[in-house]
């Protein structure tokens, strides 16, 4: 049996991740997870909280919880993100959520959690996984995409997709430590595409992938 299809992308907020890893899940016939979707949904259950959830209570949850990646087969049926079977992806960009995400993002213990989850979701099947560090983390993939742009751009494509009706946070800073620290892992490694989109267009992307990959 041949081994799953696993891509990562990673980058920085508006580097164009979830747009190219929606493209290549239609074009290559496999499943789409945006990791970032996750860590929202997580905030969400931590919304009637007062202080930082314990490990316990976050494995409590995650047992309520579900992430449905992006099928491309079936179109009907977008990514989401449930809660006791119940589609809440409308509720996990607000400002309460916005709020409270911290807790999520910056603890260890707690990203370790939602690691485990992400890895009993795509480890064993053929998945494209976008999201912030997925190349550190989630079991290696046999093609690695860092996206990077300057900072002016991303900011100005966030403004963009929110003034369009898109979903998004605006963009504050420039790239995070975590960024930095994953283009470095990235750097030279065989299999691995690090590119800067700032000057480019969707289709240039697609067009370096496709053919640094034979995608």
């Amino acid at each position: 049996m041949d081994p799953p299809v696993r891509i990562s992308i990673d980058g920085p907020t508006a580097s164009g991740k979830t747009t190219l890893g929606m493209w290549l899940s239609d074009r290559l016939s496999i499943p789409f997870l945006d990791s970032g979707l996750t860590f929202r949904g997580v905030a969400l259950g931590l919304l009637d909280r007062r202080q930082q959830p314990t490990v316990h209570e976050i494995r409590a949850f995650l047992e309520r919880f579900q992430h449905r990646p992006y099928e491309p087969t079936k179109q009907d049926s977008p990514e989401a993100v449930l809660l006791d079977g119940v589609d809440v992806s409308h509720l996990i960009w607000s400002e309460s959520c916005n709020a409270v995400l911290p807790w999520v993002t910056e603890s260890a213990e707690v990203r370790q959690e939602i690691l485990d989850f992400h890895l009993n979701l795509t480890s064993k099947r053929d998945c494209i996984t976008a999201g912030r560090d997925v190349a550190l983390t989630l079991a290696p993939a046999i093609h690695q995409i860092f996206l990077f742009a300057d900072f002016e751009v991303r900011r100005e494509r966030r403004r963009r997709q929110i003034a369009e009706g898109g979903h998004g946070t605006p963009i504050l800073g420039a790239s995070s430590r975590r960024d930095i620290e994953t283009k470095a892992f990235l750097e030279g490694r065989t299999g691995a595409l690090i590119l800067d989109t700032t000057g480019l267009a969707i289709e240039d992307v697609r067009g370096i992938v496709v053919e640094k990959f034979g995608l």
